[in-house]
């Protein structure tokens, strides 16, 4: 039972056997082992039947899918499978998920998310986020679909479905890469002035659209921004987006402060404003002013001919 519960490679049967060999307990037994002198890889499983058993969770915090990750993202998603197939989506967790079969298959996806995953449904590919129902990332998901319904600044979901754990799925159209690795941030390219005009003005829309209905994204950066299919950017992952409403005087702090609401802190330095990295009280909805300015010049003003 405990080795179907913990994500290892070493079976309790084969740890029972060496007891048995050595009618020692379970902890005489272990250290048996280790003065075997057994590689780390072996000591660190071994390690794992000593730990006590905590069952897998959702980590809205950000879970990245790195190597420890693996087992336990693979099998939250499993438990959603079953209602994914009968909506007609094809997880990709073999591949995605567990990494099976590809070599070096990992590295394209270092800082990524196991929150989200691709899915096909008749040869057409979508992404899967999954998110805490009634979460504040899902309160501002409905928000804005409620608010901005028209052209609103985030993928408009294809489907919305609930499954185990009070979890819910958002299943999206596949983006194309976020447009700050467009060829007009290399020296000697350029781009079409109209290109330029839609684009600045749509990430303005979407910043006027996103407060108006009164959240603050608080991560908008590269990888957070994606590009629709008129080539035009919306913003993703509002894992870390709250609800302001109308209160143009909410404060948000990363540190225990009066009178403000407490975010987690944060990582993503450059991109904020100096108020939020400085810990001090600062406005949502100024931060992501910061941010989207931020973005937009060091997508405009990169090469030496762009800044002169």
């Amino acid at each position: 039972m405990l080795a179907a519960q913990v994500p290892h490679t070493l079976s309790s049967s084969s740890i029972e056997e060496h007891a048995c060999n050595k009618d020692l307990g379970i902890d005489k037994q272990l250290e048996w082992i280790y003065d075997d002198d057994v590689d780390a890889e072996l000591a660190a499983e071994v390690e794992l039947l000593r730990a006590p058993y905590k069952p897998f969770e959702w980590d809205d915090d950000g879970g990245l899918l790195s190597e420890p990750d693996r087992d336990q993202f693979a099998g939250l998603w499993r438990e959603v499978e079953p209602i994914a197939i009968a909506k007609g989506y094809a997880l990709d967790i073999e591949q995605y998920v567990e990494g099976k079969d590809r070599p070096h298959y990992w590295e394209q996806f270092e800082g990524r998310s196991g929150l989200a995953i691709p899915a096909t449904k008749d040869g057409r590919v979508y992404y899967v986020r999954s998110m805490g129902k009634d979460s504040e990332e899902h309160k501002c998901t409905l928000r804005l679909l409620q608010y901005a319904h028209f052209e609103p600044p985030m993928p408009p979901p294809v489907d919305i479905f609930e499954g185990p754990r009070d979890r819910v799925y958002v299943v999206m159209d596949k983006l194309k890469p976020h447009w700050l690795a467009a060829p007009h941030t290399v020296e000697g390219q350029t781009m079409s002035v109209d290109y330029f005009l839609y684009t600045v003005t749509r990430m303005l829309q979407n910043l006027a659209r996103l407060h108006a209905a009164g959240v603050a994204h608080l991560d908008i950066r590269p990888y957070n921004v994606m590009l629709d299919d008129d080539g035009l950017p919306v913003f993703i992952d509002f894992r870390q987006s709250i609800v302001v409403g109308d209160e143009p005087s909410k404060r948000l702090c990363t540190v225990p402060h009066a009178g403000t609401t407490l975010i987690p802190e944060t990582t993503q330095f450059g991109y904020h404003a100096p108020q939020r990295e400085s810990e001090e009280p600062f406005d949502g909805r100024a931060d992501d002013v910061y941010a989207v300015g931020i973005l937009l010049e060091r997508s405009y003003f990169t090469t030496p001919s762009q800044k002169a």
